[in-house]
């Protein structure tokens, strides 16, 4: 025997309905834009997915503004933007913490960091296929992610002389493209390069070669090694590595160790302000040590 029930609603109740539908309204009005005011983490095996121009808001009431945080253990938290959508403002306090994914074909710049600092990479529009990023201002040597990790700065391929242990990257994607890393004064490239842009490359981990690769610097550097800067390695594919990072591509020749001195590629030069003992005149030449 069929039955039917029926249901009274109190006031209160269709109160609370009322509000709730006016908030999703609005939302749908406002999805063109976001923003971003802290205290917002993206837990593993979930995704948020952004449409139009995302805001990272400085300020705001919470511990971590700006910033999204998403789990980066597998299986990852990430933030997705969809075709054609932007961000605007990104900066140390406010981007994202962790991964982030791309879908298009269109040319973009992945607002990462690791909560404390905008370490931003870009890519060039692909033919095809999603990716994907996350930064690390960690020792690759000491690394637990992405798989693949620890990437031992010591295992280093052709044309390659000293590979950064400060921080990496983890980019994903099928197809090839122009990657861009962005550097700031902590990176220290400085001190991997002896001081000339000229030697500064792009390498990247193939886990197959258990190697850092020469990618090169077709693309050019711009700004300068104490301060800021970005260097472009053209043509590629990031699926063939784990993790990208700087490297020199000087040629250290035969060199002593004086002092701990930090690297002094051939062709370029140092000064020494030690007072050495026994007698002169001396030569000081000073080697690199991962």
């Amino acid at each position: 025997m069929n039955q039917t029930y029926r249901f009274t609603l109190s006031k209160p109740l269709w109160l609370l309905v009322v509000a709730l539908l006016a908030l999703l309204a609005t939302g749908e009005v406002s999805q063109a834009q976001e923003g971003s005011q802290g205290n917002t983490t993206v837990m593993g095996g979930a995704a948020m997915t952004l449409f139009g121009n995302h805001n990272f808001v400085t300020g705001g009431t919470g511990t971590q503004n700006g910033i999204i945080k998403t789990i980066r253990t597998a299986p990852i938290g990430i933030v997705n933007y969809t075709a054609g959508t932007s961000h605007s403002l990104a900066s140390n306090t406010g981007h994202i913490d962790g991964y982030v994914g791309k879908y298009g074909t269109t040319a973009f710049t992945f607002p990462i960091g690791n909560g404390t600092k905008l370490r931003p990479v870009s890519i060039s529009a692909p033919a095809s296929g999603d990716f994907k990023a996350a930064y690390w201002f960690s020792n690759p040597n000491a690394a637990t992610l992405p798989a693949g990790a620890p990437f031992l700065v010591g295992n280093r391929g052709a044309g390659v002389s000293a590979v950064s242990n400060i921080e990496y990257w983890d980019v994903d994607g099928p197809s090839a493209i122009n990657l861009t890393l962005s550097w700031d004064a902590a990176s220290g490239l400085a001190n991997l390069t002896g001081g000339a842009i000229a030697n500064l490359i792009v390498v990247g981990y193939n886990t197959s070669t258990s190697r850092w690769e020469n990618l090169g610097r077709a693309g050019g550097a711009t700004g300068t090694l104490a301060t800021t800067g970005t260097i472009t390695a053209n043509g590629v594919t990031p699926n063939t590595y784990r993790a990208f990072t700087f490297a020199s591509a000087c040629d250290l020749g035969n060199v002593a160790v004086v002092l701990n001195r930090p690297s002094v590629c051939v062709g370029t030069t140092a000064t020494f302000t030690g007072t050495p003992t026994g007698t002169g005149p001396f030569t000081y030449q000073w080697q690199y040590l991962p």
